[in-house]
């Protein structure tokens, strides 16, 4: 029989032994049904198996071949196009294939082992009122030391500082230092939620900590000043153990307060506290 294909349109010569049976055209690789002969019932279709374009070798005559059985269709493939579809005439990979895997990620080398140090906001808030403390409760033991002609006595630093020879500049560091260890001890309650604070304390917020630092520091000061002027006076390290420890747990006292501070304006900016990490 001849007919026409309904995809291409292309005149087809079909033998009558293949009337109603599903087939493929050679010229547009499309299939359809071939009608069926008067009086000859069609037989059941079957699905062709998929075949690769041959555009370029059309089978002679045009004459059809009955598709053969179903088989499961293969995975699409890509086709490469002519080399200027990509650039420099190189095909692109197919889209079929899986990406490649993520390296493993790289070994921490010669480390094995690590330690991290968080700085903890509880910790840094005891060190103000501690220190302060330490320095108040120093202040009743030895701050110097004399001898004179077989006599020896030592001086505490409130004699030092109201006593018969009053030194004017130790007593007005005790007295700001002991302010300063006063408003330590709230401030901490307030932070570590031990108590209450006012409204106008919450107000303050960060603040609270620079003010008991900045009252802290200007007593420091006055300490700096008596310490660095005995040395340069007399060629010594001047005072006892207990006033050079007082001068190191105030300068404690100061450092707390500034990195109290400093995690108290993180916090408001919803930064985490700073961390140190150390590997060996």
């Amino acid at each position: 029989m001849e007919l026409l294909c309904p995809n291409c349109q292309q005149k087809l010569t079909i033998p009558d032994q293949y009337a109603g049976q599903l087939m493929r055209c050679p010229l547009c690789n499309g299939t359809f049904t071939a009608p069926a002969l008067a009086g000859v019932p069609a037989p059941m279709p079957v699905s062709p198996m998929p075949v690769s374009p041959t555009p370029s070798s059309p089978p002679a005559e045009n004459l059809y071949t009955m598709a053969p059985a179903t088989v499961p269709p293969p995975a699409p493939t890509w086709q490469p196009g002519p080399a200027t579809d990509s650039p420099q005439g190189q095909s692109p990979p197919s889209p079929t294939e899986p990406p490649p895997p993520e390296p493993p990620p790289m070994p921490p080398g010669e480390y094995s082992r690590t330690m991290v140090w968080t700085l903890s906001d509880r910790v840094v808030s005891m060190l103000a009122p501690t220190g302060l403390g330490l320095v108040f409760i120093l202040s009743f033991l030895p701050w110097a030391a004399f001898s004179f002609r077989g006599i020896s006595g030592s001086l505490n630093g409130w004699t030092i500082g109201f006593g018969e020879h009053a030194n004017a500049i130790i007593g007005i560091y005790l007295l700001i230092t002991l302010l300063a260890f006063v408003l330590s001890v709230p401030a901490f309650l307030f932070a570590r939620n031990l108590a209450p604070a006012p409204p106008f304390v919450k107000a303050l917020g960060p603040w609270r900590s620079a003010i008991v630092g900045g009252v802290a520091l200007l007593g420091f000061v006055f300490m700096i000043y008596t310490y660095l002027d005995a040395i340069f006076s007399a060629g010594g390290t001047p005072g006892t153990i207990w006033m050079k420890l007082a001068v190191r747990c105030h300068l404690i006292a100061l450092i707390g307060s500034a990195l109290e501070f400093w995690l108290e304006a993180r916090r408001t900016r919803n930064l985490p506290p700073p961390r140190v990490e150390l590997r060996w």
